[in-house]
Order: C-alpha cells, then sequence, then structure tokens
C-alpha cells in the first residue's frame, strides 16, 4: 500500500447514509495515511471544489476507502503539448471547469498535461477516480474495487487545489 502525504491529490470514497460517494481533492489531514482501506476508521480532510462559483471547500469523512490520484496516463490519444514555463505543471491537483448543457459543472483530479493559460477554455485532461461501470451506489455493499480514469474536458478551465 502506498502512503498519502498531506498535500497529494486523492479520491476518497465513503457512504452518506443513503449511497455511496466519491470526492477527489487534496489531503488536508491526517499528515500521512495508507492509501487502500481505511481500516483504522481515521477522520480524513481534503480540500476541493463542489461548486464553480465557490471557492474550495474542506470535506471531512471517515471514508472507507481512500487512494492516492496518480499522474499516469490511462489514455493513448493524449498528447501534451511541450510548454515552456507553464502557469500549471502536470502532477498538480486541480479543479475543472467546464459546460454540460446550459450548466457549469466542476471536476477535480490530478492534471496530465501542462497548462499555460488556466482562464483561458481550452482542452484538458486529469485523471480521477470512479466506480467501476454498472456499481450501483445506492447498494449498501461498498466497491470492491476503483477505476482510476483519464478524462478529456473540453472548453474547460483550470483552478490548482492548494491546501
Amino acid at each position: 500500500m502506498a502512503i498519502i502525504n498531506k498535500g497529494d491529490c486523492v479520491g476518497i470514497v465513503y457512504w452518506n447514509g443513503n449511497k455511496w460517494i466519491v470526492h477527489d481533492g487534496v489531503l488536508v489531514s491526517p499528515k500521512t495515511i495508507k492509501s487502500g482501506r481505511n481500516t483504522k476508521k481515521t477522520m480524513v480532510t481534503i480540500r476541493h471544489y463542489n461548486d464553480p462559483k465557490k471557492k474550495p471547500e474542506n470535506l471531512h469523512s471517515t471514508p472507507y476507502l481512500i487512494l492516492k490520484t496518480s499522474a499516469e496516463l490511462h489514455e493513448t490519444a493524449i498528447n501534451c503539448a511541450a510548454i515552456k514555463n507553464p502557469s500549471i505543471k502536470a502532477g498538480k491537483c486541480v479543479a475543472v471547469t467546464f459546460k454540460t448543457n446550459s450548466n457549469t459543472d466542476i471536476k477535480n483530479g490530478v492534471l496530465l498535461c501542462d497548462i499555460n493559460s488556466p482562464n483561458t477554455a481550452g482542452t484538458v485532461w486529469i485523471n480521477h477516480w470512479k466506480f467501476p461501470s454498472g456499481f450501483n451506489t445506492s447498494q449498501s455493499k461498498p466497491p470492491k474495487k476503483m477505476v482510476e480514469e483519464s478524462k478529456k474536458y473540453t472548453s474547460a478551465k483550470v483552478k490548482e487545489v492548494k491546501i
């Protein structure tokens, strides 16, 4: 099991009483924790964006799973342009704001390609955690595994998530 340190990008999975939820963000506390099942029932705090119009917030939870998010590419079609002196470097934990129909949404994860103009809409790739295909989040049994996905967002803006 990997050790996760304060400031690392993570995904946490927890039961909210009605369904399983996964959130990505930056580990705020504890200073270190093992990746995987949270058998010691340690309280965890992550910082993430949950609303595109608001500042980042801290989420406090005793997650079932805590997973370190990697900067490993899971999609072969990713072509990262070489950028001199990027504003945000690949590997940083970010929030990506994008349009879905008439709404604006936000997702947190690890940036896979350097960004030069985070406030200019463009194509952004991140890694984030999701439930496996077919998993029913309303069932009381926890997921046996999670899937780290490389996801492409177009016409997206980026904010670095810092602790």
